[in-house]
């Protein structure tokens, strides 16, 4: 029998997936009369770690090629026989080879693998999905034509498009154009722009506030706009994170190439430019924004005359720690890819300039807990914000726990994000804030406390925390960090928002008077009865079951009329048609905050009444009852917030759905509360005067309540506003992939793996995991098992070297480890409180793990 390296060395991996077989299709030919070769079960397409029976009797060598042409089957074989399908993707060959080293038959197969998590909880399979289809529905695509060439995207600014590379790409076919437009667009002088936009040609609103140093530029005609605003100083460095992302992804060599010096160039003008460089203290500067944010604080916006905009001679400068993290993680991964090619000159300063920066950056900014969120280069600039702002922890902190940090920094800021959980506000969804403890002034309704970047809970700043927890010895805590973001989606339809309330609104301790309306009543909110019309007079469209009595809706109480003991008068209407009322006085005699309606209309005009408010001392106040703006249509209401899971509000609506129910027509009807402000709040009010339009229109009021504060509706969910979800989710799947299923990328193309499965902290006793990058062949896919004994795992992918990491329980240790049947000595990392086994590092194919417990 010829020996493997005769059979290695006639098959060739080119020959792979054309059909041929250069030295052996001859042999083919001749035994073409042979018997192919069957596999079962009868499929196209297999996917990873799948058994391939093959069929037939008598024996000889089976030989299983990759669809690299690498061998992972190599035996001799009594059929039937069966295999495991691993290897790299493509065109699997299947040969079988007689006694006498002939080629006797032969079969190939299609493997195939998708990003793909099976456990027996199902929560984190259902996690993986409700990611996938955030991303993949908070857009997905974009696309930009710049000098002919068409350019597609999930986000159009470099920093949420990056983002969302982190879980995009193990899901999506193209990678490469989000990153290629801020590339070949580069301003001459190495600054890259942080967005790009459509636009028209004349000069727009981007460039009359950004021309001044050039930060917006209108091309392709004046039809496609570049910007930069100002103030932004972490461009650079995410434009170097998505470089690195998608090499590692793509795998691509020659594409890297193409960009090294683009991307040289830019860390050039972050590191000289000065509206970005600190000659002061070698590091990034930027005017005082939260965080990573693109607005000043009010006092410094009024300085340089726009919030987005700095003044070299008037702003006042400093180091915020995001920017100079994400760009010396950026200097490591561009001197990582320069080594690759051989710039071993270029590779080096790249990490000296890393080195020196985050020198200089810790005796500055970490304080031995986390890091300050902004240090100024003028010590005595102390603007008041209303915090200490030494006590902030802002959202890059957990960004930094996966930029190289050091050991030490990385278990204080966890501890730290810990010690936030213990104190945070009862209502917080999670301690993941973009900072916490918010700015309580300074920084505008925009930026409101608890809301947005001011004090929201963010689904990126969670899946950055729970990545370096998994990664770094916290492994509990981070699972259970995904635990917790999985009750999220669930709350929210299978969705994860970007950004949530930090803190819920709540409503103050408030002294309610509901209104009794019998007196005023001259209309049924059913089928009406003689004399009294129904709910708009039409035997087919009333509210079945509309509740009476003492009844609260949206948390504010109201009087409603009995039907029956009110002779079916409940509410009041308000119509120019007949039997209904043209203008209705109620009495109040008392001062009010503000008052609640609950009220509908009906009717195609704008315009349904005029309420008119009369105060005690004879002066009054009228506004129009307008449909959409504080009354709403009974028919088929429709309110956005209610429903709406991806986009929240900074501001407490005036106007919501109260009430909803049936009609005998059609099932959605309903009733609407509206809260109206006196401008007199300090003067009795004498009376409420309702008048109805003079157009048939009908305006139907069902109770009024006063109330001693402000208005107050409670939001219909917890979602804040101001950011894209795709960017969190991005984030989040990283976690999940890189974390807890712990597959790690430490090549390109996952052609060397880190395995590194930990389940375990999340209770899960097995699990099958398949990772995939859509744009290249790269996947690596394995079966996780545990028992009471020990503890099994298979594995396959495309790469050359697998590095097996294996998380232990913690009252166990290893009595015997066997990798693919043969024993071996691992040792054991500690993390923390947790121990890894480091297997040998393996080679192609599929591979067996066993590990015995004592």
């Amino acid at each position: 029998m010829p020996s493997r390296r005769t059979f290695l060395g006639t098959l060739s991996a080119s020959l792979l997936g054309t059909g041929c077989l250069p030295g052996i299709e001859g042999e083919m030919q001749a035994h073409a009369d042979g018997k192919p070769l069957s596999l079962t079960p009868a499929q196209s397409v297999y996917r990873p770690l799948d058994e391939v029976n093959v069929a037939g009797s008598g024996s000889g060598h089976l030989l299983v090629l990759d669809g690299q042409g690498r061998s992972y089957v190599d035996r001799r074989v009594t059929l039937p026989d069966r295999f495991l399908a691993g290897g790299a993707l493509g065109t699997h060959t299947v040969l079988l080879f007689d006694e006498n080293g002939k080629l006797n038959s032969r079969a190939s197969f299609l493997l195939d693998a998708a990003t793909a998590i099976q456990e027996p909880t199902g929560e984190f399979e259902r996690l993986l999905h409700t990611l996938y289809w955030t991303m993949a529905s908070d857009g997905p695509v974009g696309a930009r034509r710049h000098n002919g060439k068409v350019y597609t995207y999930w986000d159009n600014w470099v920093l949420d498009n990056t983002n969302t590379l982190k879980g995009m790409r193990y899901f999506w076919p193209e990678v490469r154009q989000g990153f290629e437009i801020f590339a070949v667009t580069q301003r001459e002088d190495g600054m890259i722009w942080e967005n790009h936009l459509e636009r028209t040609p004349p000069e727009n609103y981007w460039d009359w506030r950004f021309k001044y140093g050039d930060f917006s530029r209108a091309v392709d005609g004046g039809h496609v706009g570049l910007r930069r605003a100002p103030v932004e100083n972490h461009v650079e460095a995410y434009f170097l994170e998505a470089f690195y992302l998608v090499w590692k992804t793509t795998g691509d060599d020659a594409w890297m190439r193409q960009h090294l010096d683009r991307a040289l160039r830019a860390v050039h003008y972050s590191t000289t430019d000065p509206y970005r460089w600190s000659s002061q203290y070698g590091l990034l500067k930027r005017g005082l924004t939260i965080d990573t944010w693109d607005f000043l604080c009010e006092s410094e916006a009024a300085l340089s005359g726009d919030a987005m905009v700095i003044d070299l001679k008037k702003t006042h400068f400093g180091i915020f720690y995001g920017d100079n993290t994400a760009f010396i993680a950026g200097c490591r991964y561009l001197a990582e890819m320069l080594d690759h090619v051989d710039r071993a000159e270029d590779a080096a300063a790249m990490r000296k300039l890393a080195t020196e920066m985050e020198e200089r950056l810790n005796r500055i900014a970490w304080n031995g807990h986390f890091y300050t969120h902004w240090v100024a280069e003028d010590p005595e600039f102390k603007p008041d914000l209303g915090v200490d702002m030494s006590r902030q922890v802002s959202l890059s902190n957990a960004y930094s726990l996966n930029r190289g940090i050091a050991p030490q920094q990385i278990k204080a800021i966890i501890e730290t994000y810990q010690t936030i959980r213990n104190e945070m506000p009862s209502t917080s969804p999670g301690e993941f804030y973009s900072i916490y403890p918010p700015f309580s002034k300074g920084f505008g309704p925009e930026q409101s406390m608890w809301n947005y970047v001011n004090g929201g809970v963010l689904a990126c700043t969670a899946g950055e925390l729970a990545r370096g927890c998994l990664q770094h010895g916290y492994e509990e805590y981070g699972a259970g960090i995904l635990k917790r973001l999985h009750e999220i989606t669930k709350r929210h339809r299978d969705f994860l928002p970007g950004i949530l309330r930090g803190k819920q609104p709540e409503r103050p301790p408030t002294q309610f008077t509901p209104l009794h309306l019998s007196a005023q009543a001259n209309c049924d909110t059913g089928k009406g009865a003689e004399g009294v019309p129904g709910w708009v007079d039409d035997p087919r469209l009333y509210l079945i079951d509309f509740p009476s009595g003492q009844q609260e809706f949206r948390g504010v109480p109201f009087h409603i009329a009995s039907s029956q003991r009110n002779g079916h008068r409940v509410c009041i209407g308000l119509s120019s048609a007949p039997r209904y009322a043209t203008k209705v006085d109620v009495p109040v005699h008392q001062p009010c905050q503000c008052f609640y309606m609950l009220h509908a209309c009906a009717g195609d005009a704008l315009t349904m009444g005029k309420l008119t408010i009369h105060y005690a001392d004879g002066n009054r106040e009228a506004q129009y009852i307008e449909r959409g703006m504080n009354v709403g249509a009974f028919w088929m209401p429709e309110e956005a917030d209610e429903f709406d899971i991806r986009n929240g509000t900074l501001k407490l609506d005036r106007m919501q759905i109260a009430w909803r129910g049936s009609s005998p027509l059609i099932e959605n009807v309903g009733v609407w509360i509206t809260s109206f402000v006196p401008r007199r709040v300090d003067v009795p009010i004498a009376s409420l005067e309702m008048e109805s339009a003079a157009d048939g229109s009908k305006w139907l009021v069902v109770g009024v309540t006063l109330s001693d504060m402000p208005p107050f509706l409670p939001p219909w969910n917890d979602v804040s506003t101001g950011m894209p979800n795709n960017w969190g989710a991005g984030c989040v799947t990283a976690a999940l992939i890189e974390g807890l299923a712990g597959v790690e990328d430490t090549g390109a193309g996952l052609r060397t793996v880190r395995l590194s499965p930990r389940w375990l902290a999340a209770g899960v006793p097995s699990a099958e995991v398949t990772v995939r990058y859509p744009s290249s062949a790269g996947y690596c896919t394995y079966q996780y098992r545990t028992h009471e004994r020990g503890l099994e795992m298979e594995f396959t992918g495309n790469a050359q070297s697998f590095e097996p990491q294996i998380l232990l329980p913690r009252d166990r240790k290893a009595k015997a480890v066997r990798l693919d049947g043969q024993p071996v000595e691992p040792h054991q990392r500690t993390i923390e409180a947790s121990t890894y086994l480091v297997l040998p590092q393996t080679g192609v194919g599929i591979h067996r793990l066993e590990v015995d417990f004592t």
